[in-house]
């Protein structure tokens, strides 16, 4: 039997009267993985098959299930890193999957993914502030190196860190710090959007209810909306207003937490329950 904690955040996103921030309709993304000798497609990987789904402003939607079943190449299609083969992606009316290169660059200062492995995600030879920065020199030419400082101390005070970290290299910090170095810098553009793939996954169970409490923070007073993707449904329990279950490039189960939990309505969806080994205790 087991025992899960208590969703902690107010969650009122089922209401009709939020509005959409992306709305997804009918998106399929097939990889072709064999074919004849005259070039035809034999078979297809699907990737993501027929998916649908809106995802509200300020809500934290949830998407959990097994490697390999389509999180991360859904997530990627959300923020313009992959183009649909069919359907469509519309982000405040925007239409992603048919974004111009001018357009896809106004989005991605809009849009942000935070990566799995803060260990990848940083130069070990560029200074964590300049990695901070690095967005602001792309998107924001106009900014002096003076204001872009100020902006890099600020994301670095609200995730924990300090002025003094400015000049750091990546290899001076624990993985639990440099995953907050690299949701500062996902941050510093002030997005609307922000993707978390797996952003936890890599960190201990101690470090990983820091930096859940610290995403719960940042989204309260930054005010961005997040899809959350994992494997590990009771992380996405704790964070999320609303779960997607994923299955085989499929949604196939979408609800409230508790009501995902308490009366699943795919059995799939009750297996990754009953995979969970242990109560994870991320209370503040």
């Amino acid at each position: 039997m087991h025992t899960f904690i208590t969703q902690n955040i107010e969650t009122n996103f089922l209401d009709e009267k939020n509005e959409i921030l992306i709305l997804v309709k009918n998106v399929h993304l097939h990889y072709t993985t064999k074919k004849s000798f005259t070039g035809k497609v034999i078979t297809n990987f699907k990737a993501v098959d027929d998916v649908s789904f809106d995802i509200y402003k300020g809500e934290t939607l949830g998407l959990v299930g097994e490697s390999g079943c389509g999180k991360t190449t859904l997530g990627r299609l959300l923020v313009g890193l992959l183009k649909p083969n069919a359907g469509n992606i519309l982000f405040n009316d925007i239409n992603i999957s048919q974004a111009n290169s001018s357009q896809l660059t106004m989005l991605r200062r809009k849009m942000q993914l935070i990566f799995q492995d803060p260990y990848s995600s940083l130069n070990p030879m560029i200074t964590i502030g300049n990695a901070i920065a690095e967005p602001l020199y792309v998107h924001e030419k106009n900014l002096t190196k003076i204001q872009i400082k100020e902006k890099v101390i600020y994301l670095l005070e609200k995730v924990g860190l300090s002025t003094n970290d400015f000049k750091k290299y990546p290899h001076e910090f624990s993985g639990g710090q440099r995953q907050r170095i690299v949701i500062a810098r996902a941050l510093i553009l002030q997005p609307e959007f922000v993707v978390c793939d797996e952003s936890v996954s890599a960190l201990d169970v101690s470090v990983q209810a820091q930096v859940l409490n610290l995403l719960n923070d940042l989204k309260k007073e930054l005010k961005f909306t997040a899809l959350f993707i994992s494997h590990d449904l009771s992380v996405v329990k704790y964070i999320s207003d609303r779960i997607m279950v994923m299955k085989e490039g499929k949604i196939i189960e979408t609800n409230t937490p508790e009501n995902i939990f308490i009366q699943p309505k795919n059995s799939y969806t009750q297996q990754l329950i009953n995979a969970i080994p242990i109560l994870k205790n991320y209370s503040n």
